[in-house]
């Protein structure tokens, strides 16, 4: 069978041409190379060396015993009388079992369906058991730990000496260092990490760290219980261990330490119960407003109190850092206060004390004394700052009071007003200068007026705006000028209602035109051409002046007869693109045609339609003009008018532009200008 076979493959691979076998060759060298790689663990883990010093030997194997290194993928048959080294893991599979003998005598049996990996822990060897049972076989020397995830019941330990590590209690919310309690005991609320393997767990309060006196003892399934704070003053220690199903102890937490303080409520000594306390009442038989009850108490407990807390009928909560209070009287009638303390840097309430009646009454009562004025001087400028507060010291009880302004030291005509504050604001109504005073007011009493205040409230300059100059056109050369209005406009002053404007033809103002004006804007007819002045001031009320004249202001009134408006050439008119080379740049040539009797002609450049922003400007006898100067980027706008004599003056032309660019400058275009 096997020869029929070798022939028929041998024919076929004769039958091949040369690169056919290179290509089969390959792929079959391909598929060697793949199986070695996959199986290299167990081809070659006979010729790795194993790393530092064994920990023990192999003693026993029974079937199915199987190990690896922690850098190998795949198992190995477990060979007896082999060293076992840190880091390697041991495997029983069914009916299997292995014995490891360590260095200090320790000898670890292995039962069926087990495994572990033998580890360092504290310098000691660890049994890491990932499943099954094992069993450690120890004598007076040994020093093993034997930690796993199912530790409960599943192996034996023949000396005390090797100890359970593996899942330690630990607190998650242990026992406050310090609880602080009365006769209502409050509770203390533990939590601690959870044993896979525990039943139920004991947590234990002792008031000796050996735990020999146990004070409580209480049982629970729970990872976190809630117990009532310790019975007494002291220190008391408190810890949790777990148990298994036959009530085996597995693991224990650490003990924390607690001090347990006594709160005793204040006691208060005065005011005394049912007393009858006088406090200064105003002319409406109410508690002044420095009227004060003092509260003392006193505490017996041992520990102090960070901080008071002291509560009265009329639902009022202060706090105190001493013990003693100065309580604000509030009314007339019965009142009860009551005290407790807040202990530690949680400020736990402690009891309150018993709670204290008494009872406010009147003493002696308040005289009505004349307010005063905290300044008598108030100088001020309404421009830079908000308007300032005119204040007088205020009287215990009052809630009126009367306020009056004037113009006048004999308070002629005054402004009154009532106020329910020590304080009013001034406003625009006491620009100027101006005198005030106050009196209280107490039903239907008043106390007499006090010493006068004198208020001067200015104003800084106006700030006034230029008038534009008006240029009138006349149809023929032989029209006459016309009376032409123009708009004076200026910014308000913060409360100015009142301004006055002069107006002259010389800048003394020798003589002038005065317009009382209201608001921040007039009027005034110039009834023909030239220059004039005007300046403002601000008024107050009374018309008197609050501050000194602005610079004066031109008004420019001219009257122009027209000539015919310049016509741009046509090759002017339209867009072009100049470029420009900064070193020698080409000249820009503006040219219009002419006008009749014109003179001269007046041309400007601009960066906007609306030539706000005059770039170039000139005045020429000339049709034309050359530009040789550098001209800002982008598009710009120019336009052209005639001047005359006897100032004869045009309209403005359209408006020609042109676009200038900068860079080097093609051969075919002439003078910059592209064809």
């Amino acid at each position: 069978m096997i020869l029929p076979i070798v022939f028929l493959m041998k024919s076929w691979w004769n039958s091949l041409s040369k690169s056919e076998k290179s290509m089969y060759g390959g792929i079959t060298l391909i598929l060697l190379l793949s199986l070695i790689a996959l199986f290299s663990d167990d081809l070659f883990s006979s010729l790795r060396k194993r790393s530092g010093e064994p920990v023990g030997v192999v003693t026993l194997t029974q079937r199915d015993v199987r190990f690896k290194a922690p850098d190998q993928i795949g198992w190995q048959p477990t060979q007896m009388t082999q060293d076992a080294y840190l880091g390697e893991t041991y495997f029983t599979g069914n009916d299997s079992t292995t014995k490891i003998k360590l260095k200090d005598g320790t000898e670890i049996v292995l039962e069926p369906n087990s495994m572990i990996t033998l580890t360092k822990l504290d310098d000691q060897v660890n049994l890491n058991l990932e499943f099954g049972r094992v069993k450690a076989l120890g004598s007076e020397q040994s020093k093993v730990k034997i930690q796993g995830r199912n530790i409960a019941g599943n192996f034996e330990v023949q000396k005390r000496e090797l100890k359970k590590v593996k899942s330690n209690i630990n607190w998650i919310t242990p026992p406050p260092n310090q609880i602080f309690h009365f006769q209502n005991n409050k509770f203390v609320g533990l939590k601690w990490t959870k044993i896979p393997e525990a039943q139920s767990y004991v947590v234990e309060t002792s008031i000796d760290p050996k735990f020999e006196v146990n004070v409580n003892r209480k049982l629970t399934r729970s990872t976190e219980i809630s117990m009532n704070s310790y019975p007494g003053a002291g220190l008391f220690f408190t810890r949790v261990i777990a148990l298994g199903p036959k009530n085996e102890e597995l693991s224990l937490s650490s003990s924390q330490k607690s001090e347990s303080v006594s709160m005793l409520p204040p006691q208060i000594q005065s005011p005394k119960n049912s007393e009858s306390v006088a406090v200064k009442v105003t002319f409406e038989n109410e508690p002044t407003q420095s009227s004060l009850i003092p509260v003392q108490w006193v505490v017996s407990s041992p520990y102090q109190p960070e901080e008071f807390e002291i509560e009265v009928s009329s639902k009022e909560k202060l706090k105190s850092q001493t013990t003693s209070l100065k309580l604000k009287a509030q009314k007339l009638g019965p009142e009860s206060v009551r005290v407790r303390g807040l202990f530690g840097s949680a400020k736990t309430p402690g009891p309150w004390s018993e709670v204290v009646p008494f009872l406010i009454v009147a003493g002696e009562k308040q005289t009505l004394a004349a307010p005063s004025f905290k300044k008598l001087s108030i100088e001020h400028d309404a421009n830079i700052s908000p308007y300032p507060q005119l204040q007088w010291n205020s009287i215990d009880g009052i809630k009126e009071y009367e306020v009056q302004f004037s113009s006048t030291p004999q308070f002629k005509k005054p402004l009154t007003i009532i106020s329910q504050n020590s304080q009013i604001k001034l406003t625009s109504q006491n620009l100027g200068r101006s005198f005030a005073r106050v009196r209280a007011l107490a039903g239907k009493s008043k106390s007499s007026w006090s010493e006068k205040a004198q208020i001067n409230i200015t104003s800084s300059l106006v700030r006034a705006k230029p008038v534009p100059p008006k240029v009138v056109f006349g149809k023929t050369p032989e029209d006459e000028a016309k009376p032409e209005v123009f708009d004076l406009q200026w910014s308000p002053n913060p409360g100015v209602k009142k301004y006055k404007v002069e107006i002259s033809n010389s800048a003394q103002f020798t003589k002038k035109q005065v317009i009382i004006a209201q608001g921040n804007k007039t009027t005034v007819t110039v009834k023909k051409p030239g220059e004039l002045f005007w300046r403002i001031k601000p008024l107050d009320n009374q018309k008197r002046s609050i501050a000194s004249f602005n610079e004066p202001l031109p008004i420019i009134y001219q009257f122009k007869v027209p000539l015919s408006t310049p016509i741009l050439t046509s090759k002017s008119q339209r867009l072009t693109v100049v470029v420009q080379n900064k070193s020698s740049p080409f000249p820009i040539e503006l040219s219009w045609k002419e006008v009749r009797q014109a003179e001269k002609y007046e041309l400007q450049i601009s960066q906007d339609k609306d030539f706000n922003q005059i770039y170039y400007q000139t005045v020429t006898p000339q049709l034309y003009w050359k530009i040789s100067q550098n001209l800002p980027g982008g598009l710009v706008y120019w336009r052209v008018r005639a001047l005359g004599e006897d100032s004869k003056i045009s309209n403005w032309s359209n408006i020609g532009a042109f676009e200038t660019r900068s860079g080097r400058i093609p051969s075919r275009w002439a003078n910059g200008v592209p064809p």
